[in-house]
Order: C-alpha cells, then sequence, then structure tokens
C-alpha cells in the first residue's frame, strides 16, 4: 500500500497541471470557466484522498484487526450500462447475508477510522436534532438531481465499489475531471494495458 501511495504523490502533480493546461478534448484552447472549476476542484479532491490515506494510517495503528478479515465468497455484479446492474445491485444490498458499500462510505469512508469518526458525528447530530442530516439532505439533492435519470444515487444508496480505488488515482471516473490523464485510460483496459505488477498492487488494494 505504501508504494502505491508514492505513486499516486508522484502522479498526482502532472494529473493537476494536465487539467489545468489541456482541454478535455486536447485539441481546442482551455476555456477559463474550466480552469476556475480545477482550481475549486482540485484542493477539495487532494484534501479527500490525503484523508483516506491518513485514516489508513490510523487503522494500522487503532484498528489494527483489520488486517485478520479474510474476504469470503465475494459476489461481482458485472455488466455494460443500462443493462440492469444497478438495480441487482441495490436488490442483493437488501439481503441480510450480503455487505456492500454505500455512497457516503466509498466517497468519504475507505478507513475504519473515517467510518468511526463519521458515524459519531452522526450521533452527535441525532442528539441535537439532526440540523446537519437537513443540511446534508438539501445539498446532496441538488448535486445528485442531475444523475437520477441516468444513474439515480445519495449518499445512503448502494454504489459500485470501484471508487474505492480513487486514493490511488485508479478510478476509472477521474477520466472525466482528468481525461487527458493516460494513467486512467490504461485502467479502462486493465487487463491489457497494466503491467503485471501495477496491476497486482492495485488488485491488492482493492482487497484490502
Amino acid at each position: 500500500m505504501f508504494a502505491l501511495f508514492l505513486i499516486s504523490i508522484r502522479r498526482f502533480p502532472s494529473m493537476a497541471l494536465t487539467a489545468l493546461t489541456r482541454s478535455p478534448d486536447g485539441d481546442t484552447p482551455i476555456g477559463i470557466r474550466r480552469v476556475l472549476v480545477m482550481l475549486a476542484f482540485l484542493p477539495l479532491f487532494a484534501l479527500v484522498q490525503g484523508i483516506h490515506w491518513i485514516g489508513f494510517l490510523l487503522d494500522d495503528v487503532l484498528f489494527r484487526g483489520w488486517r485478520r478479515v479474510q474476504v469470503r465468497e465475494p459476489l461481482f455484479v458485472l455488466g455494460v450500462p443500462r443493462s440492469g446492474t444497478t438495480k441487482l445491485h441495490e436488490v442483493l444490498a437488501k439481503d441480510d447475508q450480503y455487505t456492500t458499500f454505500s455512497t457516503w462510505e466509498c466517497l468519504f469512508a475507505l478507513s475504519v477510522t473515517e467510518r468511526r469518526f463519521w458515524l459519531g458525528l452522526s450521533r452527535i447530530d441525532t442528539l441535537i436534532g439532526r440540523p446537519g442530516a437537513r443540511v446534508l439532505s438539501w445539498i446532496e439533492r441538488r448535486i445528485f438531481a442531475a444523475l437520477d435519470d441516468v444513474h439515480a444515487m445519495s449518499l445512503t444508496t448502494p454504489e459500485e465499489d470501484y471508487f474505492a480505488l480513487m486514493p490511488i488515482l485508479s478510478c476509472f471516473i477521474l477520466a472525466l475531471p482528468f481525461p487527458g490523464f493516460e494513467h486512467l485510460w490504461r485502467i479502462g483496459r486493465f487487463d491489457q494495458a497494466l503491467p503485471d505488477a501495477e496491476r497486482q498492487r492495485i488488485l491488492d488494494f482493492y482487497e484490502a
């Protein structure tokens, strides 16, 4: 995991520079609006990923038992877009014999430490009448509403676990904000375009 941390640290400046100097199609001049959006997005993105790494470090200090957890009989839901995989995922998530990520977990609580922190904050919020939950609900509907016709989601719905690859900058959806970053397109051809050693490091991180 530490090797992937160092690799990600080296890759992020190049990713950020490409996003600020190259248009999505790579040909037309980059627009000022995109530059301003990326200037706002990049520090926030870096902060969230940094918090994940701090969480991973604290897990090894405070919750060492995570390394002894074995994943038995994993079930993978695969399919092309618009083929019903999201609905199947939602149905399976309602069955108590399965566990899966919810959106808030795969975006903000990849470590045990982060999860404990946010759940503790939620309990405090509940004790004082849930003002934070109401504000968060208002914000999430404005962020996610545009996706309702394509991939309806909220912070509490089951979500695809490839988001867990964000801290190592190997989540393919990052091609949306960073279309000029070649590594992400290699991730899209994971079994063909990546060296064996890098593929194995990513798989090990995913399993952990």
